[in-house]
């Protein structure tokens, strides 16, 4: 069983992807996420979802952190 998530990002330029409900354990991606510089899962942090960010993917938002791109809530960062 697959339980259904709910899924956006935000990216590169500070646009939000519209928020897609994903009821299987593999989908495609939104090709605005595929495409980006860098995204941030969740923005606004209001999903109830755990994620596992992968270094790379921290390291592609480096400069949205210092840049301050993103609001306080998705610059909070707790890895691990």
């Amino acid at each position: 069983m697959v339980w259904p998530i709910p899924y956006g990002a935000i990216v590169a330029g500070g646009t939000e992807t519209e928020q897609e409900l994903i009821t299987e354990a593999s989908s495609p991606v939104a090709e605005a996420i595929v495409s980006s510089d860098w995204f941030k899962p969740n923005p606004g942090q209001t999903a109830f979802t755990a994620r596992c960010t992968l270094k790379p993917m921290i390291e592609a938002l480096r400069p949205a952190l210092h840049e301050r791109s993103l609001a306080a809530a998705d610059r909070f960062w707790r890895d691990g």
